[in-house]
């Protein structure tokens, strides 16, 4: 549980940012018989000890506004015996604590290690900082986090025995919404361990999906646990379930089929929000082998884009933890590949005991023709007729709406005095995004109606209180307004002209004596109508032509299929600010991604862009070369791709242009010239062109020559060039070695 720490309110109220974090046990019933079954040798006295793991220090990024960070630790060699022994309680603080204090931690974790990586890679070092990428082929699985409850019969199993944890990655997420910069992250572990095994392992499994590729408007996201999965863990009791998604996550749900037959969702969450409603609710639900788990998630994306899978907070995230004990399965992942038209599922331990499973699209479609389950229908003569609130961040759910009336409003909370807040937001430009009947959880004594507020509101830190659709409304009937008294209506008598001024011309003033004569065509008087200026882009004449010079870009987590070739070239040409027939010869080739993301998809790949870039010398090639470096860097080509239709990668490495190739030559004249012309009326055009040489009837000293232009060339790192594997049998056995067990961000 998370409370608040404000000393002036004895109630327990909303933590903000301020908070405390304590754990209780809720079910004592369940919780003393499940200590009644410890065995004798539980009842002696314990040895523990206590190792201390602390994460390098770390500065937050300022230039992304989501980043994970990985550090790589080996466990001491007191917990490193050839005896299983068993951790049995973690506590998780922060020794630098700048980034925490502004909330930009969002979660840190500890996964587990079947082998030490400083002796497996060769730039791994023990407590230092690594690519989280390089990590999943051999640490996986939620190992220990921060909020960890382990009861008294239980301990989480830790040495180097056969598949046991010996080191650990220490993974921080950081939120940065903001691009706050300079803030540093140091946090520390202390875990207590016992040689004196326990009764019972508890063990965290994670069910999800990498693939997304959430369209504009409302979707929903589903994520499959097949039958086969439930076969390895076998008979289990799923105690507690835990959702996760980003900002455009509303709502799910967690459905089990059994023999062809939809069981009563283990659970249904109606409303979701980020960081409000991610906690572990107690389910307490059987899980048979045999049995097929299906996990949604529904989307509300109000873009014009569509949201693909990552670590930031404008990427999304589909993943649900199941608490339970008696399996070392901990990853279950589902995909779907277009190419193959398969199904592909990762049900396997920390140390990828199993292989990957692969099904036809048809085969395990056909298991989705179940009996739907259907929710029973309460009888409404049966209700008391009172009225049932809730309050709930942002817009009420299916079912529920916002209060109409004050008196319906005040009706939520009848004991607590509520404000006329209609003057809220009337001073911020733009129309009102207040909510009509709710409370802040920054000011404790705030309860609001204003009449005028909207359904959905984007405000933060404000709690929306709903009433169910079928509950009474409250109405109170009004008197009838009186008509206004009657009114004389006043004629003014019309505004006189402004007197007429004489106008007094004075004689013009002599030009000031000087060496260069100039001779100026009278000025035309103005036209009477609006001038209007249209610009146009003309080649120049030059006598050296174009050569087209090889240039590149990855574009990481994407296939061939979701690529347009055309898309690419109008993005590519905007961001550059060339023509788009300077771009020829657009190539892709799938690349295995070997660093594609902290975490990795069963079937994600790099698709590396080769093409062809139409320069005149070498000075242009610097330039686009360096304008498109920095664009990728700022995240410009990244936004004319996605406004082009290109959307499905996950980040851009690699920008290039061989700069080398083009032609030597400095001298020649600027590429693109610019000609305005002013049209002020009809039958009045003024032409003005620039060009290498200019003749007027004005004669003036051409100014010095501009300092010679210098141009840095960054180097740029370059990325594998590995083959993906094929589909069919060659794909699963890859899938082992890719199958990961990314954590829920907590």
């Amino acid at each position: 549980m998370a409370y608040g720490l404000n000393a002036q309110n004895s109630e327990l109220h909303y933590h903000g940012n301020n908070r405390k974090f304590t754990s209780y046990v809720f079910n004592e019933a369940v919780y003393e018989a499940t200590l009644s079954e410890q065995t004798s040798s539980q009842q002696q006295e314990e040895s523990i000890y206590t190792a201390t793991i602390t994460s390098p220090v770390s500065t937050v990024s300022s230039s992304t506004t989501g980043e994970e960070v990985c550090s790589f630790h080996r466990l001491p060699e007191s917990m490193r015996t050839t005896n299983k022994q068993h951790v049995i309680g973690v506590v998780q603080d922060h020794v630098i604590t700048a980034a925490w204090e502004k909330d930009l931690t969002h979660h840190t974790i500890l996964y587990a290690c079947k082998q030490d990586l400083d002796t497996t890679i060769p730039s791994v070092t023990d407590g230092g900082i690594l690519d989280c990428a390089l990590t999943w082929q051999y640490c996986s699985g939620d190992w220990l986090s921060g909020g960890t409850i382990i009861n008294d019969n239980e301990g989480i199993p830790v040495g180097n025995y056969e598949g046991g944890t010996i080191s650990v990655i220490l993974l921080r997420h950081f939120y940065n919404p903001n691009l706050l910069s300079g803030l540093q992250d140091q946090n520390r572990w202390r875990i207590k361990y016992t040689p004196q095994l326990r009764p019972f392992e508890p063990t965290e499994i994670n069910l999800q999906t990498l693939q997304l590729n959430i369209p504009p408007g409302r979707s929903t996201v589903q994520v499959y646990m097949p039958s086969e999965c439930s076969q390895r863990t076998g008979d289990l009791m799923i105690e507690q379930v835990r959702f996760h998604m980003h900002d455009y996550g509303v709502s799910g749900r967690l459905r089990q089929i059994r023999d062809g037959k939809e069981l009563t969702p283990i659970y249904d969450m109606v409303a979701y929000k980020r960081g409000v409603t991610e906690a572990f609710l107690v389910v307490n639900r059987e899980l048979k082998a045999g049995d097929m788990l299906i996990f949604e998630c529904d989307y509300e994306n109000t873009l014009s884009q569509n949201i693909i899978w990552g670590e930031r907070r404008e990427d999304e995230m589909c993943v649900i933890a199941l608490k339970t004990k008696g399996t070392d399965i901990i990853t279950m992942q589902s995909e779907f590949d277009s190419r193959d038209e398969k199904y592909h599922f990762a049900c396997t331990t920390a140390g990828n005991k199993y292989p990957g499973l692969s099904l036809t699209k048809s085969e395990f479609e056909a298991r989705l023709a179940f009996e739907q389950y259907v929710p029973p229908v309460c009888d409404p003569a049966s209700a008391n007729g009172l009225q049932r609130f809730r309050a709930l961040p942002n817009a009420c759910p299916k079912g529920y709406h916002q209060p109409t009336t004050a008196e319906e409003c005040q009706s939520v909370h009848p004991d607590k005095e509520m404000g006329d807040c209609l003057s809220w937001g009337r001073e911020s430009p733009g129309p009102v995004t207040a909510p009509r009947c709710f409370t802040r959880t920054d000011m404790d004594d705030v309860f609001c109606w204003k009449e005028d507020g909207v359904d959905e509101s984007p405000w933060g830190k404000t709690l929306v209180y709903c009433v169910s659709d079928s509950s009474p409304t409250v109405t109170t009937t009004e008197a009838p307004t009186p008509p206004p008294p009657t009114t004389t209506a006043t004629t003014e008598a019309p505004t006189p002209p402004p007197p007429t001024t004489t106008a007094t011309t004075e004689a013009p003033t002599p030009p000031p004596p000087t060496t260069t004569a100039t001779t100026e065509a009278p000025t035309p008087p103005p036209p009477t109508t609006t001038a209007t200026t249209t610009t146009t882009t003309t080649e120049a004449p030059s006598s050296v032509p174009k050569l087209p010079i090889r240039a590149s870009v990855t574009l990481t987590g994407m296939t061939k299929d979701a690529f347009d070739a055309s898309k690419f070239i109008a993005a590519t040409a905007k961001t550059m600010q060339i023509k788009t027939q300077d771009i020829t010869d657009v190539k892709v080739v799938e690349v295995e991604a070997t660093t594609t993301s902290t975490r990795r998809s069963l079937l994600m790949t790099n698709l590396e862009v080769s093409f062809k870039v139409a320069v005149q010398n070498m000075e242009q090639a610097m330039e686009i070369n360096d304008r498109f470096g920095d664009a990728v860097e700022k995240g410009l080509f990244e936004t004319n791709l996605k406004e082009a239709g290109i959307t499905s990668f996950t980040s851009i490495n690699a920008p290039n242009l061989n700069v080398s190739e083009a032609q030597d030559d400095t001298s020649n004249p600027t590429t693109e010239m610019i000609t305005t012309t002013n049209t002020a009326a009809p039958t009045t055009t003024t032409t003005t062109t620039t060009t290498t040489t200019t003749t007027t009837t004005t004669t003036t000293t051409p100014p010095p020559p501009p300092p010679p232009r210098t141009t840095t060339i960054s180097a740029i790192k370059g990325t594998a060039n590995s083959q993906v594997p094929e589909s069919g049998a060659q794909f699963v056995s890859a899938l082992v070695a890719m199958a990961v067990a990314a954590a829920i961000a907590a």
